[in-house]
């Protein structure tokens, strides 16, 4: 085989692995337009649930989805306003507020449309789920360090 087949196939290879994550991709985007949800709206809603204390808040929401200040705060306000969040003025800097689920907020965050691929991830075998996660990670730094992307994996 000549270095230039070499490299045709190693690009369909790779053409054909970037399809399937925007398959995959397309497919849970898909899903997260359920009970009148917007994907954004699932992912903050899921940011929220798990993040600790003092990261719960619009700015921490905004470094977490990689955006800047405007929309995550306006997906904040679109959740309060469905009854899911609620803004609690910090005691200690009345300028801040954290963000916590209200009691709709959890009850819808365990119809979360995302458990149907974490179902999918679980039912892979563990070596190749490890084998999943160690790719996943390294393609999301090398996006995040060629500029197009900020999401971090943790909340």
């Amino acid at each position: 085989m000549t270095a230039m087949s070499e490299d045709i196939g190693r690009s369909s290879e790779t053409a054909g692995i970037a399809a399937l994550l925007e398959q995959v991709s397309r497919i849970v985007q898909a899903m997260c337009f359920a009970d009148g949800m917007h994907p954004v709206q699932w992912s903050a809603l899921r940011y929220f649930s798990k993040a600790g204390a003092n990261a719960r808040t619009v700015s921490g929401l905004a470094n977490y989805q990689g955006t800047t200040l405007p929309p995550a705060s306006r997906t904040v306000a679109a959740l309060v306003k469905k009854g899911y969040l609620e803004a609690i003025v910090d005691p200690r800097d009345r300028r801040s507020r954290r963000i916590d689920l209200t009691e709709e907020g959890r009850t819808l965050i365990g119809r979360d449309p995302i458990h149907a691929l974490e179902q999918a991830i679980a039912d892979l075998p563990a070596e190749r789920r490890q084998a999943l996660t160690d790719s996943l990670e390294a393609i999301l730094a090398q996006l995040g360090e060629r500029g197009t992307g900020r999401m971090s994996r943790s909340a």
